[in-house]
């Protein structure tokens, strides 16, 4: 799946028109193997100039959360030889270990543990998750008892008419209100927090 990452820009008052930028793009590939589910994350991103690039793996259970297992990062910026970063971690049993060139950490989670990337895989199928999760923002910091709440339909006009979305919002400790729209193929089309926003520009 393709995104495009949009930041707001302005209000019209009279309209009401919102005007939001391209800043960026999120690529997202899952691939199935055995009891694991893979996913690719590339996310290029400009405030100003140059690029913003970051590059992670992850390995997660085949569960409707895609809750992580281990995990690989690497964050840059480009035509800068001084801002690359790396990182990997892993989670075994209710225990996460993060090493990076400084030193590791270990801390303890409960419940499955997902992060932004696996969750705009999952909420589409929302309808089967229940209960309470932690998230690990960028793969870095952990935001315990997460939750996602159905919200009201709405309806979204596009080019070929108007479509009906499911809703959800993510809450929790350490959040900005997040919300998730899904179409009936089961597909996030939206991903909306603060003046940031993932659009689906392609399937796949």
């Amino acid at each position: 799946m393709n995104f495009a990452v949009l930041r707001w820009a302005k209000t019209t008052p009279e309209s009401g028109v919102t005007v939001n930028r391209e800043i960026g793009r999120l690529e997202l590939r899952m691939e199935q193997s055995g009891e694991h589910t893979k996913v690719n994350v590339l996310q290029t991103t400009r405030y100003s100039q140059p690029n913003n690039r970051l590059e992670a793996e992850l390995i997660c259970n085949r569960d409707p959360l895609l809750s992580l297992r281990s995990w690989k990062l690497r964050s840059s910026i480009e035509e800068r030889d001084d801002c690359l970063y790396e990182v990997s971690g892993r989670r075994e049993g209710d225990s996460v270990q993060i090493e990076d060139a400084l030193a590791p950490r270990v801390f303890a989670v409960s419940g499955p543990l997902v992060c932004q990337w696996t969750l705009v895989l999952s909420t589409a199928v929302s309808s089967r998750l229940g209960g309470r999760f932690g998230l690990l923002e960028d793969l870095l910091l952990y935001k315990p008892n997460q939750q996602l709440v159905r919200e009201p339909d709405v309806v979204i006009g596009y080019r070929d008419g108007d479509h009906k979305m499911t809703c959800y919002s993510q809450r929790g400790p350490g959040v900005l209100p997040l919300h998730y729209y899904a179409d009936e193929q089961a597909r996030t089309q939206l991903v909306t927090q603060g003046a940031l926003a993932w659009a689906l520009a392609e399937a796949g």
